[in-house]
């Protein structure tokens, strides 16, 4: 979990500082220190993740609904990407940052507030190249950072993308 932080870009979690807001409803694919960093932040975090040991490392916390849902070859992918379609209502903010990530990301805007983010991990990854590239029409990109991210070596890409209010 290290200090809380999302495991995104620096410029991505700075851009998260300015447009974050307490009343925002977050839904995370994949959990650790998003979760810890939206707790602090929002007003309801539900977080899907498939690792039982990620699972574990998690708080608890008042505002936080965690689900352990195993995603893998054997029991295929629907439990864990469509989790999203239990909550109802849609969110403000959705990560994208686990399992079936392709999936994921071509579920989201269905869940997410017309004007809401969707924050992609890895969106350099070219395997989710083409799921990006199905729901642009839906979205602005807001940021598209090449940078360095806490407690990690390496260099990615963190993608925030805005719903338009009107598609």
């Amino acid at each position: 979990m290290g200090e809380g932080l999302p495991w995104l870009t620096f410029a991505a979690i700075s851009f998260l500082e300015v447009h974050l807001r307490f009343y925002h409803r977050v839904f995370e694919w994949g959990g650790g220190g998003s979760t810890v960093y939206f707790t602090g932040r929002c007003a309801r975090v539900v977080t899907v993740e498939d690792n039982p040991y990620w699972f574990g490392q998690i708080p608890p916390s008042e505002n936080w609904s965690g689900f352990l849902r195993r995603c893998n070859v054997v029991v295929g992918v629907d439990d864990y990407v469509f989790a999203v379609s239990l909550f109802g209502q849609p969110f403000d903010l959705i990560l994208v940052d686990g399992l079936a990530r392709p999936d994921c990301i071509r579920a989201a805007p269905a869940y997410l507030k017309p004007g809401g983010l969707l924050v992609i991990d890895d969106a350099q990854r070219p395997e989710y190249r083409e799921a990006i590239d199905g729901i642009l029409d839906g979205f602005s990109v807001e940021l598209s950072d090449y940078g360095p991210t806490p407690f990690h070596p390496d260099f990615k890409i963190s993608l925030i993308l805005r719903k338009r209010l009107q598609e």
